[in-house]
């Protein structure tokens, strides 16, 4: 289940972010008379290795046959309870301001106007893009050379934080595949919204680690619309496997 927690609007390119909270079983104390030897609880007084007596899935607190701290027991134990799987991205900034370009130019993010993609949950994240032309009569082209009438290109690629730079060459180096599309979201790989000027990309992101996320947009070669466009970059983000 993913969930969009909230929606700002600021100039052209709009980013939004994404929150997934999942759940996982993890193990711990059961009772305080107890003490964690992965992957069961054994009494933390006595003699565990007692070969006297073995029982399965006792009811920790309700000893069978004597006190808990017995020589005469080796307890096993199920126990579980839930954390929180949090999947949350930061993105600064938020905007990436195109102001006027003529037909059929393009442009690429400067140094200074890279985004910082930030993974501050606590699990590892594969990143997801989409793009949307918030006006709707504008449309997003999904092959190079498609920035025709009333329709555009939006690319955008991952990069480690060691990438100070980005040249119009490093995008879509073998084919259109960091093109984003409209009908989808569509996850990163090792060759999606990635780039060889970087080893790492947009999958399986650490807790705490950062990316560089690239955009370089192209212009249609024409509009009818004679209106301003808005076009928001909706990035997200899922369990990596």
């Amino acid at each position: 289940m993913r969930n969009i927690s909230k929606i700002n609007k600021i100039y052209t390119i709009l980013i939004l972010f994404l929150f997934v909270p999942c759940h996982l079983f993890a193990e711990t104390h059961v009772s305080a008379h107890y003490k964690i030897n992965v992957p069961r609880l054994v009494p933390s007084g006595g003699q565990s290795s007692s070969v006297n007596y073995m029982i399965k899935n006792a009811v920790i607190g309700r000893p069978f046959g004597g006190s808990s701290e017995s020589n005469n027991f080796k307890i096993y134990a199920d126990y579980f309870y839930d954390i929180i799987q949090r999947l949350s991205i930061s993105l600064n900034p938020l905007s990436w301001q195109l102001k006027s370009i003529p037909g059929e130019s393009f442009k690429v993010s400067l140094p200074d106007e890279r985004i910082v993609l930030k993974n501050d949950g606590n699990v590892r994240e594969t990143i997801s893009i989409q793009v949307i032309d918030s006006a709707g009569t504008w449309m997003a082209g999904a092959n190079i050379g498609e920035n025709t009438l009333n329709r555009y290109l939006m690319s955008a690629i991952l990069t480690d934080t060691d990438v100070l730079a980005i040249e119009p060459e490093h995008f879509n180096e073998t084919g259109a595949e960091d093109l984003m599309l409209e009908s989808t979201p569509q996850l990163a790989t090792d060759i999606k919204y990635a780039s060889t000027i970087s080893v790492k990309n947009g999958v399986s992101i650490a807790p705490n680690e950062e990316r560089y996320l690239w955009l370089k947009f192209d212009a249609p070669a024409a509009d009818t619309t004679n209106e301003q466009h808005d076009i928001w970059v909706i990035v997200g983000a899922e369990l990596s496997e």
